[in-house]
């Protein structure tokens, strides 16, 4: 995950910067990338410090590491990873790196989880999570049957309103 412009960089800017009012919050992020969306000045941002690889499984190697040393060098007692393109194998890092609570939010459409690599790693580590996120009880309903050992919770997309649509 970036900070770029996107539904699911929206919404991790905003639930940091809710978060970072009573909590100590961090982001750590795959890629370096400057914030599109606002975010609290009380939120730490982690990237890589180097240019990652251009080849895929390098890339995510890198990517992995990344993470495992920033999880290690910020000891959270909570982990919520956003996204699933490699969320499954980040709940082992965050396992690895002795975090104490896990969570994972898929973000995107359920049936992407059912499919191709994602479709076969994701629920054999997706029970290492304590929470599995999803936002619509439809997508609960999809998975559930592949994702026997997961728990789910429904938290649907925050929305924000203009003071002036009051």
């Amino acid at each position: 995950m970036s900070l770029k412009a996107g539904g699911t960089e929206r919404v991790v800017s905003l639930l940091a910067s809710q978060l970072s009012q009573e909590f100590n919050t961090s982001i750590v992020t795959l890629v370096d990338s400057e914030p599109f969306y606002e975010i609290a000045s009380t939120v730490s941002i982690h990237s890589p410090s180097r240019q990652l690889s251009r080849q895929k499984v390098v890339r995510t190697l890198q990517q992995v590491w990344h993470v495992f040393r920033s999880l290690r060098r910020l000891r959270p007692d909570v982990c919520l990873i956003v996204g699933e393109d490699i969320a499954g194998v980040l709940c082992l890092v965050a396992r690895l790196a002795a975090v104490h609570r896990v969570y994972v939010s898929n973000r995107g459409t359920p049936d992407r989880s059912l499919r191709g690599l994602l479709g076969w790693l994701n629920p054999l580590f997706y029970r290492l999570a304590d929470c599995v996120i999803l936002q619509t009880s439809h997508a609960v309903d999809m998975l559930k049957p592949t994702y026997r050992k997961s728990r789910f919770e429904v938290i649907s997309n925050p929305i924000s309103i203009p003071i002036q649509a009051l």
